[in-house]
């Protein structure tokens, strides 16, 4: 069961796949927004499609206070359009602070700069994804 993860950010969003089994989690892609809304879901839907996606994790941005920010916002929007589009379950995944992490480490592996950009939202998406499975598997123990 391929569980896909979104980091939507302004500019791009970064996109993480779970291996077939739902068990890992793997930086997949970047997709460059447009500034059309439309466009950018249907670049989502195609990677949906090609991999049989069972369930999309949105990663939805909180203060550390856990309050909603502007970007919050903007994200639950990205998520009640996606779910126009499709019926697969959309779990949204607090992710706070998994841009920075995703930074952190690209720069402790010397990646350069200009090729950050690309990789950081791949990197935060699949922290986002790490994170979920990690849960599902602690539920899994309590049964």
């Amino acid at each position: 069961m391929r569980i896909l993860s979104l980091d939507v950010g302004e500019k791009r969003i970064g996109l993480a796949l779970s291996d077939p089994l739902g068990f890992s989690a793997q930086p997949f892609k970047t997709i460059n927004c447009t500034g059309d809304q439309d466009a950018d879901l249907e670049q989502v839907l195609i990677v949906v499609r090609e991999f049989e996606v069972k369930k999309i994790v949105v990663g939805c941005p909180k203060s550390l206070k856990e309050r909603v920010t502007p970007q919050t916002e903007k994200v639950r929007i990205f998520i009640g359009q996606l779910k126009t589009k499709t019926d697969i379950p959309i779990i949204e995944w607090d992710e706070r602070l998994s841009t920075k992490a995703a930074e952190r480490q690209l720069r402790e592996m010397d990646v350069i700069p200009s090729k950050r950009k690309q990789k950081v939202d791949q990197l935060a998406a699949c922290f986002i994804l790490e994170g979920y499975l990690q849960k599902l598997k602690q539920d899994i123990k309590k049964i």
